[in-house]
């Protein structure tokens, strides 16, 4: 029997980090081999709250409510609202790829058929920087709104003047359709291309709904960088404290757990008794031990701040994986030569067993067979990359300099 994932609640928050998950490990590389991923996700939460991996440009933002608009308008009934959505959105990948653009565009080579559509994939975001004003599942905001046009099909022509000069859509932003008006070929030839306007509306949604975090800050302060990661940003000694404070720990960490990766794969090269690929994570490892110095990851860093300062944005992390990363920092912090470090495998063996049981590829030979020669061993940019595209297109739209 397939396995199946249902839902006993309509915790709609529930259900996107649900779907999150779903996407993630369909994505080449970014499968989570030692269960790190709730400390990841901590801090790209933290950093740039309302992204998520599968995000690409930020007018997307935009085009959704646009689409939600025009679908409460034109649907008769909730029930039909869900299948013109959809028809809308297979339009907005014809109209944008008619427009010129390729990056960044969902469903580009689906087209029609493409399962997860961008409202799916963007709607947290609305819902976090108050575009979409209520909580509620896609579904309910129809329902709502088919309600509301209801109430005003038999309210008097007198009582109705309070309903029909809403700017917008019930569930929406009402300044959104006074700041930005959908563009007559959103649905003909449309482009990633923010106006100054949309540019500036967008900004005060996410500095309004986010302070504290990165992202906000960065808008906030018009502060562009063209950097691999965001502790390389040189407005880095501008931030506040606590945000330097975060970034400080997010990068010892991403130094710090690369090495489990690589043992990690090493462990695995070693049963499959493939000599390159051993000597190739051998060398990789030594390599990582000099990345550890060469960026002073253990000079000053304590792991009890680690966690204060974790616990503040996700005090729900699992003492399992609280135990897997201080035994490997713990370790690490201590070895020579991590390749041969009995205590280290250990670590990393335990880890993946624990996580993985009869599936793990340390003991099931049939699991191991499935290994391509590399998992796990994507950098931890914590969001970085999404946000920064995003963050690129509205510095475009309000025209900060590169």
């Amino acid at each position: 029997m397939p396995s199946t994932l249902t839902w006993l609640s309509h915790d709609t928050a529930e259900r996107d980090r649900t779907l999150r998950l779903i996407e993630l490990f369909k994505e080449s590389g970014t499968v989570d081999e030692l269960g790190i991923g709730s400390i990841r996700d901590t801090f790209a939460d933290a950093f740039f709250p309302g992204t998520s991996v599968l995000q690409t440009r930020a007018r997307y933002l935009l085009f959704i409510p646009w689409l939600l608009e025009r679908t409460v308008h034109q649907s008769r009934n909730a029930a039909s609202a869900s299948d013109r959505l959809r028809a809308h959105e297979v339009s907005l990948i014809h109209a944008l790829l008619a427009g010129g653009e390729s990056e960044g565009v969902i469903g580009r080579d689906a087209r029609s058929s493409l399962k997860r559509m961008p409202s799916a994939v963007y709607d947290p975001a609305l819902r976090r920087f108050g575009i979409r004003t209520s909580g509620s599942t896609l579904d309910q905001f129809f329902r709502d709104a088919a309600t509301t046009a209801e109430r005003r099909r038999h309210l008097p022509e007198a009582d109705d003047d309070g309903l029909a000069a809403r700017p917008t859509t019930p569930g929406l932003d009402p300044e959104l359709a006074v700041s930005c008006p959908p563009p007559a070929d959103l649905l003909t030839a449309t482009t990633f291309a923010l106006t100054p306007s949309e540019a500036s509306y967008l900004r005060d949604r996410v500095v309004h709904a986010a302070p504290g975090s990165l992202i906000a800050w960065l808008l906030a302060n018009e502060s562009r960088a063209d950097v691999p990661y965001l502790w390389q940003h040189p407005d880095l000694p501008r931030l506040p404290a606590h945000l330097r404070d975060l970034a400080d720990h997010a990068r010892r960490f991403h130094h710090a757990t690369h090495g489990a990766a690589l043992l990690y794969n090493l462990m695995l090269a070693e049963k499959k008794q493939s000599e390159d690929l051993v000597e190739h994570y051998r060398t990789d490892l030594v390599a990582w031990q000099q990345e550890l110095t060469d960026n002073a990851v253990w000079n000053g860093w304590s792991l009890p701040d680690f966690w204060v300062v974790l616990g503040r944005h996700n005090p729900r992390l699992r003492a399992t994986t609280v135990r897997f990363v201080e035994d490997w920092i713990t370790g690490a912090e201590r070895t020579t030569d991590a390749a041969a470090d009995e205590g280290l495998r250990a670590v990393v063996a335990n880890r993946e067993q624990r996580l993985k049981g009869s599936r793990s590829r340390l003991v099931n030979a049939a699991a191991l067979d499935n290994w391509a020669g590399g998992s796990g061993l994507v950098r931890l940019d914590y969001r970085w990359r999404i946000a920064h595209r995003i963050l690129a297109d509205i510095f475009d739209g309000l025209e900060v300099p590169a």
